[in-house]
């Protein structure tokens, strides 16, 4: 990291396409917020992690124009539908170490509220289903590429080819053959 530098995180998103509408949007509004921000400091970029698409951005907190840039931030925050939980904009420079206190605070505080609404164990739980389903899933796709249905898959290509059979007919023949393994 920069010295001096911060990241800020402002959203995620499961859909791809709603982070890139919100990276437009808060693109606009630090753009909007003057002449001070220097292009490459007001620029929101996707990041994906996982299944989640963040937007974040990046400024310098001791730098001019950071003031706007907070202020874009939070009136960008206040349009996002209202939750439990309301996000917060710190400021930071991390070569003199300001901020870091508050952010370790907010930290623990959407942690302790995450645990108190029940949505840590609620996010944990669909995580270990979605976990578990994978695992069978790669369970049953190693056993269900039986040398001998791989056999069948190539035998019954050419027909899926000619169109004298559809890739579901192939594959219903397939999940058949399984079963009565």
């Amino acid at each position: 990291m920069t010295p001096g530098h911060y990241t800020v995180q402002v959203a995620a998103f499961a859909v791809a396409a709603n982070a890139e509408a919100t990276r437009a949007r808060v693109n606009a509004r630090l753009a909007a917020a003057g002449d001070q921000l220097q292009a490459n400091e007001r620029v929101a970029q996707i990041v994906r992690m996982g299944e989640r698409s963040y937007v974040v951005i990046g400024d310098s907190a001791d730098r001019a124009g950071a003031e706007q840039a907070v202020m874009a931030i939070k009136m960008i925050l206040h349009f996002k539908p209202s939750s439990a939980w309301n996000a917060d904009v710190v400021k930071t420079v991390a070569s003199e170490g300001k901020g870091i206190e508050e952010v370790a605070a907010k930290i623990a505080e959407h942690r302790a509220y995450l645990e108190r609404s029940g949505v840590l164990m609620q996010k944990r739980r669909e995580r270990i289903e979605r976990r578990i389903q994978d695992l069978v899933a790669d369970k049953l796709r190693i056993d269900f590429w039986s040398n001998d249905r791989k056999e069948i898959l190539k035998a019954r290509m050419d027909a899926v080819m000619a169109q004298h059979a559809t890739p579901y007919d192939l594959a219903q023949e397939l999940i058949f053959n399984f079963r009565n393994e």
